[in-house]
């Protein structure tokens, strides 16, 4: 078992572009105009009036000892 996880999205920001995995696991801000839109794109899932509202909007994951964590949701 790893004592500080990674979150996932770290994982997913390396297979896009290793250099903005670098930043974001130093601490530095990476928002681009294309983080901005997906960022508010996807804003919706997480309010429940916008959302759809059969289904599940988020779900929290992790394996222990892969040492990563994070969280799925919808688009």
């Amino acid at each position: 078992m790893v004592d500080d996880p990674i979150p996932i999205s770290l994982v997913s920001h390396l297979l896009f572009c290793p250099r903005r995995a670098w930043l974001e696991a130093a601490g530095e801000k990476t928002d681009t105009m294309q983080m901005a839109s997906g960022t508010s794109d996807h804003s919706r899932v997480h309010d429940p009036s916008t959302a759809r509202g059969s289904e599940l909007r988020a779900i929290d994951v992790g394996h222990p000892e892969w040492g990563v964590v994070g969280r799925i949701d919808a688009a």
